[in-house]
């Protein structure tokens, strides 16, 4: 009786259980991989959001005539533009509507802003605490009113 050379039973259990551990680590470690990803991506959205409010913000309150608000709502009376720009305050963002454009941000603070008055309702400081991971980052945004301006809302 010819005997054919070929695989026992056994070494082909052994290939097959090895086999199975690698594709398990390949999964996991891809698994892990995409995790990672949508972690990267999501703070890269969030420091995207919070620069792009962060420039909006200042470029708003160094054009701005004027900024008046309470506690969830600012706005903006732009220079020599005839346009106003309103911030609303909400939980877990922030949107600005100015004329038909209206963006919303998800930014997370924990602090809302504080007003600064120099005179009835003018707001010359806003302060906000932006939440990033267990990180706090504290920005202010100072708006210097000329003479005129402050006269013209003063209580005398």
């Amino acid at each position: 009786m010819k005997q054919l050379k070929a695989f026992t039973i056994i070494e082909m259990l052994v290939v097959l259980v090895l086999s199975a551990v690698v594709f398990g680590i390949a999964a996991s470690a891809w698994l892990y991989f995409e995790k990672l990803e949508n972690k990267i991506n999501t703070s890269q959205s969030y420091l995207l959001a919070f620069n792009k409010f962060d420039y909006l913000i200042k470029n708003d309150v160094n054009n701005a005539n004027e900024i008046n608000g309470n506690e969830t709502d600012l706005y903006f009376d732009i220079n020599n533009q005839h346009q106003k720009i309103h911030y609303q305050f909400f939980d877990t963002s922030i949107v600005r509507n100015q004329e038909d454009i209206s963006d919303t941000l998800n930014i997370y603070y924990t602090k809302k802003y504080q007003f600064a008055k120099k005179s009835n309702d003018l707001i010359s400081k806003i302060d906000i605490v932006f939440k990033l991971y267990n990180d706090s980052i504290p920005k202010s945004y100072i708006k210097w009113y000329d003479n005129k301006t402050l006269l013209e809302h003063s209580d005398n």
